[in-house]
């Protein structure tokens, strides 16, 4: 019988020979153009699409870091990687040579040999892809809720400032009601003005209509916010974001999506309001995203498509594809529950009472 020592070292080796066929195999599926690519990656690590440019985080919901996370995102999904050896590896062989390559160094990476390399910087990039995502995604939503905050807050004081409140409006009204009927033919001057001046029913008329639009003077500033700095953002993030659904009644933010992106390439400014999928347009934002004359506001649309994915990203409504946290909520089910769906209620039942007793 071999010793201990035989025996771990007879391991070791046939793990790097079984690593180092593993890498191989991958290297051997990528692309004579996407290696170029890869080692391009690693001359210049500094560059916008090196190596240290691809470990970064994607930083605070600010403008350009959106803009830079969706390209170094764009870059990762122009390589025409093996994306599918994920799904029939191990996912701890994955995590496993994505903390070496996290490790390591340009200039290590560079000492590897070339199928070792390319394999390792495969499978690190395949692991940073649903990375990339989940933060491109976190930036979206952060500033689409910090545009409506800022918005909101910014109304509410200028309403503050411009209005001032008025108080004993139940009394005021019980004075006037009283003074009419009690001078049923009087004339408004002489009967009214007495008792409420001009200025006062102003004030009153004034605070009741900033109360009845808050949502659309909210919008309004939004829009604003949107159109001026942030809707530079939108063609890049459609472009390499898929968002999808397995529910019908939310697929109108799908088909609203297709929508923008038709619109944008178009140049438009203005649509037919049937262009817009049924359901798409909320009743507090109708008055918003469509004008006087009955067309859509492509600008007052994108940012009411946005508020509501948001919305249905972070319930997991909807979803985007090859991401991780905001992956396809079906993945989170155990593989057979189709079929032992029926079970899965006593199971819970028997396991409950089972830990109930103890």
């Amino acid at each position: 019988m071999p010793s201990r020592k035989i025996m771990e070292r007879s391991v070791r080796s046939a793990l790097y020979a079984f690593q180092e066929t593993f890498l191989t195999e991958i290297s051997d599926q990528v692309s004579q153009k996407s290696k170029a690519a890869l080692g391009e990656c690693l001359a210049d690590p500094r560059g916008s699409h090196g190596f240290l440019r691809l470990k970064d985080d994607v930083g605070a919901a600010t403008l350009d870091n959106v803009l830079e996370a969706a390209d170094r995102l764009a870059f990762i999904q122009g390589l025409d990687l093996p994306f599918g050896i994920s799904d029939a590896a191990d996912p701890s062989w994955l995590r496993h040579f994505a903390r070496r390559v996290e490790g390591e160094t340009a200039y290590e990476m560079r000492r590897h040999a070339q199928e070792t390399r390319v394999g390792l910087l495969v499978l690190y990039i395949m692991s940073r892809k649903s990375q990339l995502i989940d933060g491109l995604m976190d930036l979206l939503i952060d500033v689409v809720h910090r545009i409506g905050t800022k918005s909101r807050r910014k109304v509410i004081g200028r309403i503050a400032a411009d209005i001032e409140k008025v108080h004993g409006k139940e009394r005021l009204l019980v004075d006037i009601a009283t003074a009419a009927m009690m001078t049923t033919n009087g004339r408004i001057s002489d009967v009214i003005f007495p008792v409420a001046g001009a200025a006062k029913l102003k004030a009153i008329i004034d605070e009741h209509r900033a109360k009845g639009t808050l949502d659309a003077r909210i919008q309004m500033v939004m829009r604003g916010s949107w159109a001026s700095h942030y809707r530079r953002m939108l063609p890049s993030l459609l472009s390499v974001l898929k968002f999808r659904s397995n529910n019908e009644s939310w697929r109108p933010i799908l088909g609203a999506q297709s929508l923008i992106t038709r619109l944008n390439e178009e140049g438009r400014r203005v649509a037919p309001a049937s262009l817009a999928p049924e359901g798409s347009v909320p009743r507090k934002w109708r008055d918003t995203v469509f004008d006087h004359r009955g067309r859509l506001n492509v600008i007052s649309y994108e940012l009411c498509v946005l508020t509501q994915l948001r919305e249905r990203i972070r319930s997991k409504e909807n979803w985007v594809e090859g991401a991780d946290r905001y992956r396809n909520p079906d993945d989170d089910l155990p593989k057979d529950f189709s079929e032992m769906r029926g079970n899965f209620p006593a199971q819970f039942v028997s396991n409950w009472n089972t830990s109930c007793a103890y």
